[in-house]
């Protein structure tokens, strides 16, 4: 700043100037007040510089001979030229909507042409899974829309037709079906991505039902352009239609536009160096004042340098965003008249300069020697971009010749690999050195020696460097050579040569020499990579080695979704259900097989071969070719030869083997298409897996994945009074800075008392939460006292507003909650005082209640939805699931005020014990109000004892079961107990022709009912055997039949045998039972009937069957005492024998009788109607089965592997938990019970197997509880495949036990790669070191990713400046040992959310990202100003440090300080730190409505958790960091003492004369 002279009068002199002394102190408080202290950007923010490290160049480029290929020479000396890694590109990802069940090909329709009567909307432009974010490139951005064709008299083939804009590209070609609820098609639209054009055409449907016709529909595109127009142009049905883009608008391509830099780059001449100048256009549009897009700049390059004259300058201009600049045409001239003059530099852009371009130029320089100067010699150039002077980093001279020889050599692929090729390269100056000799002694290692023909030496030459014009060095035949005979024979590994040169005095120096000869291979096999062919060689006295090896023969295989139609045995197949595969095999792999190969290929249940009706070859569209590896122009098709085979899984290929076997020297190359098993377009994010196993040891495997689808100050005028100023609180929902805030002001005179006297002054302001101050309308002297209190809050859609409090500050009184605050006038200035609103959403709590008498675990937990509506139509409408106990309640947060929460619940499932009702929701809509006491909701279920009931049938057996004298009905008397233990009974009559009876009571489950039949007495000419009882009964010891009633139909059948009474012993077979109906009629049993004849016994073996009846074939005299035992029953599947019971009388007497050991033993009677029909009855029951649980963990390729067979740490626990267990396992079972869990850990080898103790067809419902991270070690959501049980192989979480067998659960984890990341928080700037030492400082980080599952994911961390972070309740990352686990290679967002401070006016400036230890990418985010986009790279469990700063400085406001204690600022509560509780369990997280979630892993339960985590609604960032205090006092009172004590001097020395001293 420059400094004004004022001239002053005589006398007056410097006494004044303490006066103006104080005033310049004044006006400097002011200055100092209200300016921010910015920091100086470091080194890191302005970018880096790379220096040119020097090197020496050898030329390599040989000017090959027409008709040879050799390889370029593999050379061991340094290099001039560096190569890039090339960048990895992410290929495009696109999707389509999911495909329609509904077959559409045969209601595609002929279009007719677009019908402009359709009302087609595009409704809505979103980054996908993201709302109101700024689409970035690159970004898979969805689009929604609306038809209507209800007005335009819609006909069959009718279009409309939506051209996409540029900036957004379709991505694929598939077909979506415009479907209704009840599968109606009412149109079909393809997108074709070449054309970025969308076109449907509606169906026959409209022609039935013409009348509201209309629907939506959705497309996802990619953003491939860069713009800031906020609307993009659809064209739809050729009418241009702008939409609004979402977010702030435009699309963003995330790259920076730094500041102008220069660079320069040394040639491969070594004589030129290329500048580079970028600059950004917003500097350039400032000096081009017309906006003609020329602009002149000047350049100055070091004395050494000067622009390059000709062709060499090759000045060009170069424009557009970085990373993506483009060429202007004779957009730029550069001029230097001679050497050390200034350069010039004319900007000719053809149109005005855009400031978000980068405009780059480029030209280059020649060395004013015109040679390659010395080596370190420097480079330097500026240019001057208006007052800015943007200087070079300097370009070194690197070059220095090589002065000693140096060899390489390679395989000669023309020669099949068989010659090696060998150069020694000598520097003319060596040779020189030598007498202008090359002597060489060669010794080989490896399978190589010298071939038949000899040593063949050539001899090139080649100058050091391109030519000043950049003329090429190659290599050219050199003469003046004299080579003496070389002696080496065939088969010698090692050689001397003498080489002269003919004329030394005409002999160039400053050349390179080319030594070349070939080697011959000593094997009859090519070599491969493990064969390694050295070369060691004295040239010249300088030892020098060369080496070289064989090729690696490798196999591979991948795959492709195809994007467009496909042809499959002469069927098109629509874009999309289609994928090509392609392997593969070197022969390498093959050799050694002595039968032809078989290669497996297996791929999983999502993909099949094509069913087109042709061969299986046909199918598959197969192609196999045999190619030669060095020849690639070389194949034969072996298709033909080739077999093919289905298998289980996949198919089966057989190469055809060569009558030599198979070589290396030959590849398979194997081409096929699946299509996908639906038929249609699969969801996206399918993913496709195949594996391919050859020669039984090489196994390729690759995946596909299905991507398509469709923050001044208290400040015023008025002194004497206050300046108001409204702040938004910390944690505050955002709402729009220009709300009004309405404060009650209220003015006290002097000598009144604000608690019991009326204000002599009343009024209201209006204050917005924008910065802007208000002050008071009265200036008030010493003694005044305001009172200010807010009134009236405002109302904004979908928040509420706390009630304001004031801040503490000098000269302000607050009463206890803060809510009133009394200012203390001092004149002449304004008291500054500060008031905070918050805007919080609302919040429901959810209660569960169980009543009721039903039979119930209480570990029972009921899934609960919650629909919110934010309008009228369900548009945008969220969904949240949460679980709940009874006694448990669950608190919904982050609800918009007014908002419409709509609750259901999914009914829980009936047991054989317990019956629920339909829950009882109060209310079941809720409209969120501002009280959230007021908002409570009751869900209610009660259970009650599950009633059942039975029925019975009559099933009758034998010869005689038709006949006429069998009873019509038996009777079957049933007994039970019922609820008071009183015994009760009831006859059922059943009907002979097997007709069902209903028992006609309902029973409360668990009650068992006793059946037993009243047969008839053996007569009229028939006996009657025991009757059998089968189905849902089990047999008790008075061989009578127990039903146990539950929630299902019981069913029970009544077997009677009905045969002729004729007096003949003969043995009838049943079986009853639960399992009696897993028996057959032929199954055989044995029964040995043994009696004593005279002194001996004699025996006789029947076989009988069931309902037939076996004659003992012997004639016993009455009175014969016989014994029959049953001596085999057959073994049948999944049953056991139960009890054996005989008898000969159905009314339950009976001259025979069952022993303990299951004999039975009688004496024959002489009455016939004593029953000679013996009834033996066995009862099956159902073996119990076992359930396993074992661990598998999924690999690199997805594949699941049994975990012992992994790396998994012995640490590692698994718990599996039992959600339920129906029907219930009887008492004592020795199996975990429903709540309990089961530890898979190492101990056991990661599996549990039960005993066989539970019954058939148990349903056993599980889970995996959360498991516990690892170091380096998270874990996915687990998936449940059940691969043996009752039901087909699928993935579930339930498991039915099959009798007998062992039913086989495996859980399958999915290990995810993560490390500990910690935060370093350092505060700069001005109040930097006081606000990093207050120990009330503290900062909120919150993090936001998407993890494997692609579920949101969030964590709200505590940070100080040098202490580890500490995450808060709020965080459902992995925490190990109090650190936090982020997943690697995930793009997460680290945002800073809040901060707080008890040090006085800090003004938040700056934040900055960055990483200060182990490796991760940080780039910053589009309009988030606070956060950074963060992608770790390092290992697992290596650490991350993230470096964070804040700058501050001082807000400077001026205010008389009056001497009030001021306590703390009140630290807020942070989100995350409240304890849940209240009445019973609270299972909910505030503001994390992902309930369960405790540090890694998912349980696995179905769905997704519910949105709502806390990185949805952030506060506004411009106003969250707190405002506080004063800092500048000190300055101010300097000046006013300044100001008075020059004023008092001026006054005493006017009064003097002139002259006087």
């Amino acid at each position: 700043m420059r400094n004004r002279v004022f001239p002053r009068r005589a006398g007056e002199g410097v006494v004044s100037r303490w006066a103006a002394l104080g005033m310049i102190v004044a006006v400097l408080a002011l200055v100092v007040s209200s300016f921010s202290f910015v920091q100086v950007a470091s080194a890191d923010d302005l970018g880096t510089s790379t220096a040119t490290v020097p090197t020496s160049t050898v030329p390599t480029t040989t000017k090959p001979p027409a008709t040879t290929t050799e390889a370029p020479l593999k050379t061991t000396a340094p290099l001039t030229s560096t190569s890039e890694s090339p960048t990895s590109a992410k290929p495009p990802i696109t999707t389509t909507a999911p495909p329609s069940t509904t077959s559409v090909a045969a209601q595609r329709l002929a279009a007719r042409g677009v019908n402009p009567g359709i009302d087609v909307k595009i409704t809505d432009i979103q980054v996908e899974g993201k709302n109101d974010q700024q689409i970035t490139v690159g970004d898979s951005v969805t689009v929604r829309g609306t038809w209507d064709a209800s007005s335009a008299s819609p006909l069959p083939g009718d279009q409309f037709t939506i051209q996409f804009p540029d900036e957004l590209k379709l991505q694929s070609n598939p077909m979506i079906a415009l479907e209704g609820d009840d599968g109606t098609v009412w149109g079909t639209c393809d997108l074709a991505a070449s054309t970025n054009l969308m076109t449907c055409v509606l169906s026959d449907a409209v022609a039935d039902r013409p009348d509201e016709v209309k629907g939506d529909f959705f497309v996802y595109t990619k953003a491939v352009e860069y713009t800031t127009s906020e609307t993009v142009d659809f064209t739809i049905n050729n009418k241009v239609t702008p939409v609004d883009l979402p977010g702030t608008g435009g699309i963003t391509d995330g790259r920076v536009i730094g500041e102008s830099t220069k660079s320069g780059k040394l040639q491969d001449n070594k004589q030129s160096v290329r500048w580079t100048i970028d600059i950004p256009g917003a500097d350039l549009a400032k000096l081009d004042a017309g906006n003609t897009g020329s602009v002149t700049l000047s350049d100055e390059l070091s004395d050494n340098m000067k622009v390059c004259a000709g062709s060499l300058l090759n000045a060009k201009l170069w424009s557009g965003r970085p990373g993506d600049l483009k060429e202007t045409p004779g957009g730029v001239t550069v001029t230097q008249p001679d050497a050390g003059d200034q350069v010039t530099i004319n900007i000719d852009n053809g149109a005005p300069f855009e400031s978000n371009k980068l405009y780059r130029i480029e030209y280059t320089s020649c060395t004013t020697s015109g040679v390659v100067d010395l080596e370190g010699t420097q480079y330097t150039n500026s240019v001057t971009i208006g007052d800015n002077t943007v200087a070079s980093d300097g370009v070194g001279q690197d070059y220095a010749p090589q002065t000693k020889p140096w060899k390489g050599g390679y395989l000669d692929g023309g020669k099949r690999n068989m010659e090696a090729v060998w150069t020694i390269v000598v520097p003319g100056t060596d040779i020189a050195a030598n007498n202008h000799k090359i002597d060489i002694t060669d010794t080989f290692g490896g399978p190589h020696a010298v071939c038949a023909s000899g040593v063949q030496v050539v001899i090139e030459k080649s100058d050091y460097l391109p030519g000043r014009e950049n003329e090429p060095n190659y290599r050219t035949p050199a003469a003046g050579f004299t080579i003496a005979p070389i002696g080496a024979v065939a088969g010698a590994s090692t050689f001397t040569a003498a080489i002269t040169v003919d004329n030394p005095d005409t002999f160039n120096e400053e050349q390179y020499y080319y030594v070349t000869y070939r080697t011959c291979l000593t094997t009859t096999e090519v070599p491969d990579s493990e064969d390694h062919l050295t070369n060691s060689a004295v040239v010249n006295k300088t030892s020098i080695t060369g080496k070289t090896e064989g090729p690696r023969f490798t196999s591979g295989k991948s795959g492709a979704i195809n994007t467009t139609s496909q042809t499959v045995g002469g069927v098109e197949q629509p874009a999309g259900t289609t994928l090509n595969w392609t392997v593969e095999i070197s022969g390498h792999d093959l050799e050694g097989l002595t039968e032809p190969a078989v290669v497996n290929d297996r791929f999983s249940p999502n993909m099949t071969v094509c069913e087109i009706g042709g061969d299986l070859k046909s199918n598959l569209n197969l192609k196999v070719v045999a190619q030669d590896f060095f020849d690639g122009n070389k194949k034969r098709d072996i298709t033909d030869a080739t077999s093919v085979a289905r298998a289980d899984g996949g198919f089966d290929l057989t190469l055809p083997r060569d009558a030599d076997g198979y070589s290396r020297q030959t590849k398979y190359l194997v081409s096929y298409t699946l299509c996908t098993s639906s038929g249609g377009l699969d969801q996206r994010d399918t993913e496709y897996s195949n594996t391919l196993t050859y020669a039984g040891k090489q196994t390729l495997s690759q995946s596909v994945k299905q991507e398509w689808g469709g923050g001044g100050t208290g400040q015023g005028v008025s002194r004497g009074s206050f300046s108001l100023l409204k702040e938004i609180a910390p944690f505050s929902e955002k709402f729009p800075e220009d709300t009004e805030f309405t404060v009650k002001v209220e003015e006290f005179a002097p000598g009144q008392n604000p608690a019991t006297d009326a204000p002599v002054s009343s009024y209201e302001i209006k204050v917005k939460a924008d910065g802007t101050p208000v002050s008071g309308i009265n200036p008030r002297g010493t003694g005044w006292q305001i009172r200010l209190s807010e009134i009236n809050l405002p109302t904004v859609d979908g928040v509420y507003f706390e009630r304001g409090t004031f801040r503490h500050s000098e000269g302000v009184t607050l009463n206890v909650d803060r809510t009133e605050a009394l200012v203390t006038i001092t004149p002449k200035s304004n008291v500054g005082v500060t008031l905070l609103n918050k805007a919080s959403l609302g919040s429901a709590r959810i209660t569960k209640a169980v009543i009721g008498d039903g039979a119930r675990t209480g570990l029972e937990a009921f899934v609960i939805n919650a629909e919110i509506a934010f309008g009228d139509d369900d548009a945008g409408n969220e969904l949240r699931q949460f679980t709940l106990k009874d006694g448990q309640h669950y608190d919904l947060g982050k609800l918009p005020i007014g908002a419409k929460v709509t609750f259901t619940e999914v009914q829980p499932t009936n047991t054989d014990l317990v019956t629920w009702s339909q829950p009882v929701i109060s209310p079941k809509t809720l409209t969120i109000g501002t009280d959230a006491s007021a908002n409570a909701v009751s869900v209610t279920n009660e259970a009650t004892i599950t009633q059942g009931t039975f029925e019975v049938s009559k099933k009758l057996t034998g010869p005689k079961a038709s006949d006429k004298a069998v009873p019509a009905s038996f009777d079957v008397i049933a007994t039970w107990l019922d609820t008071d233990d009183n015994p009760q009974s009831k006859t059922l009559s059943l009907p002979s022709d097997g007709t069902s009876v209903p028992f006609g009571e309902n029973l409360p489950g668990g009650t068992e009912v006793a059946l037993t039949e009243l047969v008839p007495a053996n007569g009229d000419g028939l006996a009657y055997g025991v009757p059998a009882y089968s189905g849902n009964i089990r047999i008790n010891a008075d061989n009578a039949a127990v039903v146990t009633i539950g929630k299902d139909l019981r069913k029970v059948e009544v077997s009677n045998f009905v045969d002729i009474n004729d007096g003949t012993l003969r043995v009838a077979k049943q079986v009853s039972g639960e399992a009696a109906e897993a028996v057959g009629d032929d199954v055989e049993f044995t029964v040995e009937a043994r009696w004593r004849d005279g002194v001996d016994y004699r025996t006789q073996v029947l076989s009988v069957k069931q309902g037939q009846t076996t004659p003992l074939g012997v004639d016993l005299p009455v009175g014969t005492e016989v014994t029959f035992t049953e001596t085999g029953r057959p073994d049948v599947a999944g049953v056991e024998w139960g009890t054996i019971s005989w008898g000969t009388s159905p009314e339950g007497e009976s001259w025979l009788h069952s022993n303990l050991d299951g004999t039975a033993t009688g004496i024959v009677s002489d009455d016939p109607t004593d029953g000679r029909l013996i009834t033996l009855s066995n009862e099956a029951l159902w073996k119990f089965g076992s359930v396993e649980f074992t661990k598998f963990i999924l690999d690199a390729d997805g594949n699941p592997v049994r975990a012992p067979e992994t790396d998994l740490p012995d640490s590692a626990t698994f718990d599996v938990r039992i959600d339920g267990i129906d029907p219930p396992l009887p008492a004592g079972t020795d199996f975990p019970a429903v709540g309990q869990t089961i530890t898979l850990d190492a101990g056991n080898d990661w599996s549990w197997t039960s005993g066989e103790v539970v019954p058939r067809n148990t349903v056993i419902t599980f889970s995996e509880v959360d498991p516990k991270p690892l170091a380096g070690i998270d874990w996915a959501r687990p998936y449940y495949y059940v691969s043996a049980d009752a039901g087909d192989p699928e993935h579930r979480n339930t498991v039915k036990v099959v009798a007998g067998e062992q039913a086989v659960v495996e859980i399958h984890n999915r290990p995810i790669p993560t490390t500990d990341v910690d935060i370093d928080k350092i505060v700069t700037g001005p109040k930097g070191s006081q606000v990093a030492k207050d120990g009330s400082t503290i900062f909120q980080v919150t993090a936001t990713w998407t993890d494997i599952d692609d579920e949101a994911r969030s964590c709200v961390l505590d940070v100080k400046p040098g202490a580890s972070v500490t995450p808060t309740a709020q965080c459902d990352a992995a925490v190990i040992d109090g650190r936090v686990q982020f997943p690697l290679d995930t793009d997460i967002t680290f945002v800073e959310t809040g901060a707080h401070t008890d040090v006085t006016n800090v003004k938040w400036g700056e934040v900055i990202w960055g990483v200060k230890e182990g490796k991760a990418d940080v780039s910053k985010i589009a309009g988030e100003p606070t956060g950074a986009s963060v992608k770790l790279t390092s290992e697992a469990n290596k650490s991350v440090v993230l470096g964070l700063e804040n700058k501050t400085s001082s807000n400077g406001l001026i205010i008389i300080p009056i001497p009030i204690p001021l306590p703390p600022w009140e630290i807020p509560t942070w989100p995350g730190s409240e304890v849940p509780g209240g009445p019973g369990t609270d299972v909910s997280t505030p503001g994390n409505n992902t309930p369960g979630n405790n540090g890694g892993g998912h349980n696995g339960a179905p769905g997704t958790p519910a949105p709502g985590n806390p990185a949805q609604a952030k506060p506004d960032q411009s106003s969250s960091l707190p405002v506080t205090g004063a800092n500048v006092i000190w300055l101010a009172g300097l000046a006013l003492a300044l100001i008075g004590g020059g004023t008092r001097l001026a006054l005493r020395n006017r009064k003097r004369a002139p002259g006087q001293e």
